[in-house]
């Protein structure tokens, strides 16, 4: 069986009909330990409500432009949220779509979301203190903690401390922490800038540079601290993968496009959609026949 993923960002605006922004379908949580007045996090990951019970995977039939021997081949388009690294767990299970089925038992690759075991190493935090008797407004700027890195190593501490009862604090964090990613593929608006802090993310072209991009934000807090500040995570990327298997009729594909994909966009942590999509291109992944 042939598998290939690409990451795209969640905009709707893509050749094929992949959905919009993500939601997140597994739970997870890392507790923080708390040194005295050091500001730390507990770390968890957007569950479904109650009851509810997501959908692992949308499958779509593609077999416009796929033919062996006169008969049209099946392409199965699945769409995800979020992506992970490999060597992590992966889902197994019968995928049905239009009569025919497809088992998809297989190794990881990069189209599952991140979870408990697998959550990245480090995440950036930027953090706004302001009065008390004051509300959020989008003039704050991030002047008590800006980009810092935070780790799992660590325990999910800093060497902040919260600000005293006479403040209130909001958090802003992304993971992972952006020198895990490929050189330029993700920037973060400047210190200086109001508001919540803007991710400016471009695509990398090799597969083996895309990752679950997560993102979280706090409601504003009492500065006195007391606990670890809880940061629940979404992602902000989905992926599709393309599945084909040994129920479906006989043929060679050496590679895979997405054709009219924005390459690059904006996204304000704690908003609900990206903006500023630029950089349309093709996507391309080349298939190697298994052994």
């Amino acid at each position: 069986m042939q598998r290939v993923t690409l990451s795209v960002l969640a905009s709707g605006a893509l050749a094929l009909p992949i959905a919009v922004f993500c939601s997140c379908s597994d739970f997870h949580e890392e507790g923080g330990a708390y040194p005295g007045r050091s500001i730390g996090f507990k770390v968890e990951a957007l569950g479904m409500p109650a009851g509810e019970t997501p959908p692992e995977t949308r499958v779509f039939a593609l077999q416009d432009s796929l033919t062996g021997g006169g008969t049209p081949l099946y392409l199965h388009a699945t769409v995800r949220e979020g992506m992970v690294t490999d060597g992590e767990n992966a889902l197994a299970g019968d995928v049905t779509t239009g009569g025919v089925s497809v088992t998809e038992s297989r190794p990881a690759t990069k189209a599952a979301p991140v979870d408990a075991s697998t959550m990245h190493a480090s995440m950036g935090v930027s953090a706004f203190v302001y009065p008390a008797a004051e509300a959020w407004n989008d003039t704050r700027t991030p002047d008590y903690m800006y980009d810092t890195e935070v780790s799992k190593a660590g325990g999910w501490t800093t060497d902040s401390r919260w600000p005293g009862a006479g403040s209130k604090i909001r958090f802003f964090a992304y993971a992972p922490y952006r020198s895990a990613l490929p050189a330029s593929s993700l920037a973060l608006s400047a210190k200086s800038a109001g508001g919540a802090p803007v991710l400016t993310y471009t695509v990398p072209a090799d597969v083996a540079g895309q990752t679950d991009l997560l993102t979280a934000a706090t409601d504003e807090m009492p500065g006195g601290g007391g606990t670890p500040a809880l940061l629940t995570f979404k992602h902000a990327l989905t992926a599709v993968r393309f599945v084909t298997g040994n129920d479906l009729p006989a043929g060679t594909i050496t590679n895979v496009t997405l054709k009219g994909v924005y390459g690059k966009g904006t996204y304000r942590i704690g908003e609900s959609a990206w903006e500023g999509h630029a950089d349309r291109k093709d996507f391309t992944q080349a298939l190697t026949p298994a052994a």
